[in-house]
């Protein structure tokens, strides 16, 4: 497959604000080569894909409350947290040698998301307690809790120099939120998760 050209309305940028316009570039082993936003109109440009929403990062997640759960449920979580958008979780050992699919599982003794609405001591997908707390706050809420759902918690867990933000060079992922309020940056109960490269 060749570069993918990809448009939307808005993007997350690595600072946590919000970009207007954007047109990322990825190659076909899902490196990003480059970002750009125009803040005003989309222009047309050859084999330029658009999508519909936000931009965003693969989400990092903690995955440490699977522990206490048998593999059966484990699996059918794991599967449940990548349909959700969550591209890196952390585990224990236990996962690491059973699973070769996605989300990439790795191990690590910090906990990524502390001090946040988001650290939760639950199964639920990343992006649906998101969901929870955005529909509940007030619009500018939403760019926060991406921001420590992917920057922040790839610094955090020691993979910023892989995932969690928009950087030529990085192996990010690429995500789309559709169907959330683009006018009022929220997300609504229809919001949901779409893979563009993973």
């Amino acid at each position: 497959m060749p570069v993918r050209k990809i448009a939307s309305h808005y993007i997350l940028n690595p600072d946590g604000s919000i970009g207007k316009s954007p047109i990322v570039t990825f190659s076909e082993n899902g490196q990003l080569l480059s970002v750009s936003i125009s803040q005003d109109k989309l222009i047309e440009q050859p084999s330029l894909e658009f999508y519909g929403g936000l931009l965003i990062p693969g989400l990092i997640d903690d995955f440490a409350e699977f522990d206490a759960i048998d593999n059966y449920s484990a699996e059918t979580a794991l599967n449940r947290h990548f349909a959700s958008g969550t591209f890196m979780l952390r585990c224990s050992e236990r996962f690491l040698s059973s699973r070769e699919k996605k989300p990439v599982l790795y191990c690590s003794s910090a906990n990524i998301i502390c001090n946040s609405p988001l650290s939760a001591k639950t199964t639920l997908p990343l992006f649906e307690r998101i969901k929870h707390i955005s529909l509940h706050k007030a619009q500018d809420f939403l760019p926060k809790l991406l921001h420590t759902a992917t920057t922040v918690s790839a610094c955090n867990a020691g993979v910023s120099n892989i995932a969690g933000s928009f950087v030529a060079g990085l192996y990010p992922a690429l995500l789309v939120i559709e169907n959330m309020n683009l006018a009022e940056m929220k997300l609504t109960v229809e919001s949901r998760i779409k893979w563009l490269i993973n």
